[in-house]
Formats: C-alpha cells, sequence, structure tokens
C-alpha cells in the first residue's frame, strides 16, 4: 500500500533530508508517480506527451547514436563553459585539458597520433572558449570525435580497429546526429528565457554523458530513446545516475528530469 505523499512520517522525514548517494536517488526516482511529471519545450508547458503505460522492448543502442551523444555532451559542455564567467571558463578549460590527458595517456599503440590529436582540440576549445575566431560547430567535431572514439577504444580495447574502421564509415551520419541533438539540447532546455548559465554544472569527471546539475538541485539526463511511458524514464534516469561521477554533487537534488533529443521535449519531476 502507497501512503498518501502529504502523509508525514519520521522515516520519511529522515530519508527526504539526508544527503543523497547513487542508491538513494535511485530509490526516489522509483517513487515518482504519472502526476508528478511536467512537460515542457523551452518555455512552453506542454501535455502529457507519454503514449503508453508500459515498459517498451528497445533494441540495442546504434553505435552512430552513442557516439553523436557523446559528442553533443562534449560540445554542450563547452558551451555551457563558452557562456560563463571568466573563472568557469578557466575551470572548463582545465576539465577538458585533464579528460583528454587521461583518454590519450594510456593509448601506447598510437601515443604520437593522439598527443597531435589531443593538442589539435585543446587549441581548437581555447579559441572558442575565449571567442579568439569564429569556430565553426565542423571544427569542433572534427576535433572532437577522434578524442570520443579514442575513450571508447580504451574502454574496450580488444576491438580498436573495428571501431575505428566503424567510426570512419558513419561518420558523416554520426556528425548529423550530434548536431541534431544538440539543436534538441537548445530547443528544449538551454534557450530558455529565464536560465542563467551560471546555474549549470555540467559533472567534470563525466563529460561525455550529457548530465547536468541546474540550479544545484535538478539532475538533468539526455537521452535518445524513445522512452515514452512512466517506466522508460525511470530506466532512463537509473541510466543517467550510474554514469555520475564520484565529484558530481548529488546532496542537494530535489528534481530529475530527462531531455528527449528525437522530440525536443523536457520532462522534469519532484520529488
Amino acid at each position: 500500500m502507497r501512503f498518501p505523499r502529504k502523509t508525514i512520517f519520521i522515516s520519511d522525514f529522515l530519508f527526504y533530508n539526508m544527503p543523497m548517494n547513487k542508491q538513494d536517488l535511485c530509490k526516489r526516482i522509483d517513487q515518482i508517480l504519472i502526476q508528478d511529471l511536467s512537460f515542457q519545450i523551452g518555455d512552453l508547458k506542454i501535455e502529457n506527451r507519454f503514449d503508453r503505460l508500459d515498459e517498451k522492448e528497445h533494441t540495442a543502442k546504434e553505435f552512430s547514436s552513442v557516439v553523436a551523444l557523446k559528442l553533443a555532451s562534449y560540445i554542450e559542455a563547452m558551451i555551457i563553459f563558452k557562456a560563463q564567467s571568466d573563472e568557469k571558463k578557466r575551470k572548463g578549460y582545465q576539465v577538458f585539458e585533464s579528460e583528454f590527458n587521461k583518454t590519450t595517456k594510456p593509448l601506447l599503440f598510437v601515443a604520437n597520433e593522439a598527443k597531435e590529436i589531443e593538442k589539435k582540440a585543446l587549441l581548437v576549445f581555447d579559441e572558442f572558449l575565449y571567442s579568439k575566431r569564429a569556430v565553426k560547430l565542423e571544427e569542433l567535431l572534427a576535433s572532437l570525435s577522434p578524442l570520443v572514439i579514442l575513450k571508447m577504444v580504451k574502454q574496450i580495447d580488444d576491438n580498436s580497429k573495428g571501431l575505428i574502421k566503424k567510426f570512419q564509415k558513419e561518420k558523416e551520419v554520426i556528425f548529423n546526429q550530434t548536431i541534431f541533438f544538440l539543436r534538441s539540447f537548445l530547443h528544449a532546455f538551454l534557450n530558455r528565457k529565464d536560465l542563467n548559465e551560471e546555474d549549470l554544472r555540467v559533472d567534470y569527471d563525466a563529460l561525455d554523458s550529457g548530465n547536468l546539475l541546474y540550479k544545484g538541485d535538478t539532475l538533468i539526463v539526455p537521452t535518445f530513446l524513445n522512452a515514452f511511458s512512466l517506466k522508460e524514464y525511470q530506466k532512463v534516469l537509473h541510466e543517467g545516475v550510474e554514469l555520475i561521477s564520484n565529484t558530481f554533487p548529488t546532496s542537494n537534488i530535489t528534481k530529475v528530469a530527462v531531455i528527449y533529443l528525437v522530440k525536443d521535449f523536457y520532462v522534469e519531476a519532484k520529488f
């Protein structure tokens, strides 16, 4: 039996007022009800867009979509740092410098090439971050995509040649999807009139996850899946929570949200 939300128990009070780890956050996500959800496209509130009650069986995630989301997450983080204060810009450069170094350092079999890729990406990012020149999106895609692939290679070392070959074959599709995902990020959330870029925080140690913290209390997770039911919504959030790094602040989270990159809308739930 589920007690009404307005009923207050000592155990509930203790649970809802203690700092949360990943497990606690997942428990809270499991308690979300359909009536807790609010749907938006930018500033516009919309009706419930979920079209089914039960979880749909999804096929395996396509390689191109996985890579495109990682690439879009890098660029999204760069856009956010660019819009923030000089102090946060410096932090952003340090964060990406560390990310790229951790990606290329273990790759001894392509050490020289990897270091050149890292150097080029940091140069383009620096020029973009500080508006030293007009950096085109195509340049960001070209300089960052090799690092996304190298990071994936590091994670599945036994099939590195196959992964690189697959990326080369699907590069045009991946770049197009990345552009589409970035537009969805902007349309669904980042273009809100009342949004202050200083209130946004990326996950410094999981930059390719796309996870955001907004105003210190809202976890935002992006997805390219057609996860249009409450159960699927919760599953997307669970997967997003699993990607959170140990340095990402979760203690004040009271709201969670999913950005649906295929449909340009944003679904939020308050605990």
